[in-house]
């Protein structure tokens, strides 16, 4: 199983004689070498405890077809990292939420050396990369969440880069403006990128405006006049005023927050 991606098919809660096993179905892409661990298809006794009815119900067959049976823990043991696709927008809602398409806009960028390709974050040319703004005004219809937040979805996808293609990332936020910044590891480094934001209303991403300038430059742009930040006592002040028993900010307190340092 090393080094080679499988599909998982199903999950399932089998009665045995001494209890309920929690099995997953796995699925070799090359339709053959299974797992020959407990529970494997064609040798595993655990079988032997399992009714033929129950058997039949999760279409268990002892046959080398690449797909098997394995218990979570091995599945865990085994496996280090799991990829959720989506194949629809009707997967994407909570189970408790009301259905409905998903609103979606989508948008082609580039990062273009000397000019939109600023680097991570702790660089000095962060704020040179493409930005887009999202707003986020629509609230979730989940009657189980009691906060007014809204879900969103963005979906980075570039050729080069990251090994996976993609790059996707599920949040929720309250209501408000914010601010998409997609970025190469290093300074510098040209490329193309296709950025999809899917939310559950019809909320909004689009790109920031940012001063024209010439791809040709020969030398780079100066950073822009930071704002003067608050005192740390300051910070301090406005952290307990915000934040719960526990230490921590939820979304809406630590927009609240960032909005009364940046006005301090």
């Amino acid at each position: 199983m090393f080094r080679h991606a499988y599909s998982l098919t199903g999950v399932e809660k089998v009665k045995t004689e001494h209890g309920v096993v929690e099995l997953v179905r796995v699925r070799n892409p090359w339709g053959r070498v299974e797992w020959e661990g407990p529970w494997s298809d064609l040798s595993g006794p655990e079988w032997g405890q399992v009714s033929d009815e129950e058997q039949k119900r999760v279409e268990r067959v002892s046959v080398e077809d690449g797909e098997f049976w394995m218990s979570v823990p091995d599945f865990r043991q085994n496996f280090e990292m799991m990829e959720v696709c989506h194949l629809s927008d009707d997967t994407l809602s909570e189970p408790t939420a009301t259905k409905r398409p998903w609103h979606c806009t989508m948008h082609h960028g580039k990062w273009v050396r000397l000019l939109s390709a600023g680097g991570p974050p702790q660089g000095g040319r962060f704020w040179q990369n493409p930005q887009f703004n999202l707003t986020l005004l629509e609230e979730d219809d989940d009657p189980s969440d009691p906060e007014l937040t809204c879900t969103f979805l963005p979906v980075l996808s570039l050729p080069v880069f990251s090994q996976q293609r993609e790059v996707v990332l599920r949040g929720r936020l309250a209501p408000g403006h914010y601010v998409i910044i997609p970025f190469t590891a290093e300074a510098n480094q040209e490329g193309e990128f296709v950025l999809r934001i899917l939310t559950e209303k019809g909320n909004n991403a689009v790109p920031a405006d940012k001063p024209n300038a010439d791809e040709n430059c020969p030398t780079e742009p100066t950073s822009p006049t930071q704002p003067l930040l608050p005192a740390i006592e300051t910070t301090r002040r406005l952290f307990k005023k915000h934040c719960n028993s526990k230490r921590c900010c939820r979304p809406a307190e630590l927009l609240n927050l960032l909005r009364e340092a940046i006005g301090a």
